[in-house]
């Protein structure tokens, strides 16, 4: 399947979603966990939705071109997720196995399999279906 070519309004969506993806990674989640707040296993959600978003989008309209520097953007910020990935289980683990379970997550969604790598990179059944045409 050829993929779209990504409109400038696309693009600007793309960026948003990317920047968002950043700061529930990188500002909200650790400052809730700070605080020990009560809106941390929703900021896990949201964080995990957020990827599923920005997949789904890359698939449908590729990598290349306009959109290469932000899937770089995005292959960035998922090494910061799976660093985190033991903070993000050990504090919402529950809601994030049984949200797996309850949706029928498919595995090349590896940020909902957090709980199954063993190292901080991504393992060769992820790098497989990462590969773009």
């Amino acid at each position: 399947m050829k993929k779209q070519r990504a409109t400038k309004k696309r693009v600007e969506a793309l960026e948003e979603q990317v920047f968002q993806y950043e700061v529930t990674l990188t500002k909200i989640i650790p400052r809730e966990i700070a605080q020990h707040s009560d809106t941390l296993t929703e900021e896990i959600g949201i964080l995990l939705f957020q990827r599923d978003w920005l997949e789904q989008e890359f698939q449908h309209d590729g990598t290349d071109g306009a959109l290469a520097p932000l899937w770089q953007r995005v292959q960035e910020l998922d090494k910061i997720f799976i660093k985190q990935r033991w903070m993000i289980l050990h504090h919402g683990y529950d809601y994030y196995h049984r949200e797996r379970e309850r949706l029928k997550i498919p595995q090349a969604y590896w940020w909902w399999y957090l709980d199954e790598l063993e190292s901080a990179k991504l393992p060769d059944w992820v790098m497989a279906e990462r590969k773009r045409t």
